[in-house]
C-alpha cells in the first residue's frame, strides 16, 4: 500500500506529552491521527485555521509545505543533532464512503478488545497471530478496490476509547463494525511503534473463516477498543 500522507517519521522518536494542545473542532478524539495532530500543534509545527478548524482533507499549497518543513527543521534541531527529514505530500480529496453488504446473519465486522494493552494508534496497524502471520494488513488490501482517499481520512481501523465496561455497547452502536461484529480479545502488541495487535491462533483462524463469507476485512470494518 502506497504512502498517502505527509510522513514525519522522526517525530515518533519522542513521547507524546500528556499536556496536549486544545483539539481542533473538526478533529474528533477517536480519529486515528488525533494524537499526532495534537502533538505537532503543541510543538508549534502545525497550526489550524482562524476559525479553529484543522481541515485535514484539504490539499497543501507550496507555501504551506515550505512553512511546515521550516518549522519541522527548527524543531528537530532542538531535539537531535545532524538529523534529516523527508516529507512526502499527496493531494487529498474528500473520502469516499465505506459501503459493504454481508449475507443475512453473517458477521458485519470485527472488534478487537485491546483495552488492557498500551497500544499506539496509527494509520495502518496490522492484526497478526502469535507466529507473526498477518490476518489483517497490507496483504488484505492488495485485491481490494479501496480509494487512497479512504485510507487517508479513515485509516484502516476505527479506534474507540472505552473507559467503562458499560460504555462498550453504546460506543459500538455507530461504529464501522456494524450490527453483528465478532469480538476478539487482543493478547499482545508488536511492531516498532507498538501499533500491531496480536490475537490467538484460534481467533485468527475464526477471523479468516468468517471473512470469507462477509469480506468485512477488505471493507475495513475493523474497530479497536483501547
Amino acid at each position: 500500500m502506497q504512502k498517502v500522507i505527509v510522513i514525519i517519521i522522526l517525530l515518533t522518536l519522542f513521547p507524546i506529552s500528556s499536556g496536549l494542545a486544545e483539539s481542533f473542532q473538526d478533529v474528533p478524539e477517536d480519529h486515528w491521527a488525533y494524537e499526532a495532530i495534537e502533538t505537532l500543534t503543541k510543538e508549534g509545527i502545525i497550526t489550524g485555521y482562524p476559525d479553529g478548524s484543522f481541515k485535514g482533507t484539504n490539499s497543501m499549497t507550496r507555501y504551506e509545505i515550505v512553512l511546515l518543513i521550516s518549522r519541522l527543521i527548527k524543531f528537530l534541531e532542538t531535539k537531535i543533532a545532524s538529523s534529516t527529514q523527508q516529507t512526502e505530500v499527496v493531494s487529498q480529496k474528500p473520502p469516499a464512503e465505506i459501503k459493504f453488504q454481508v449475507p443475512e446473519g453473517a458477521y458485519t465486522g470485527v472488534v478487537i478488545d485491546a483495552r488492557e494493552l498500551k497500544i499506539s494508534r496509527s494509520m495502518s496497524p496490522r492484526i497478526i497471530d502469535k507466529d507473526g502471520k498477518e490476518v489483517y494488513g497490507p496483504s488484505v488490501f492488495q485485491g481490494a478496490k479501496i480509494s487512497s482517499e479512504v485510507f487517508i481520512e479513515k485509516g484502516v481501523v476505527e479506534y474507540i476509547r472505552v473507559k467503562e465496561e458499560s460504555d462498550i455497547n453504546q460506543a459500538l452502536k455507530e461504529s464501522r463494525a456494524g450490527k453483528k461484529p465478532i469480538i476478539i480479545k487482543a493478547i499482545g502488541i508488536s511492531g516498532p511503534f507498538g501499533d500491531d495487535i496480536i490475537i490467538s491462533p484460534e481467533d485468527a483462524e475464526k477471523l479468516i473463516k468468517e471473512n470469507k463469507t462477509s469480506r468485512f476485512l477488505e471493507n475495513m470494518a475493523v474497530v479497536i477498543l483501547h
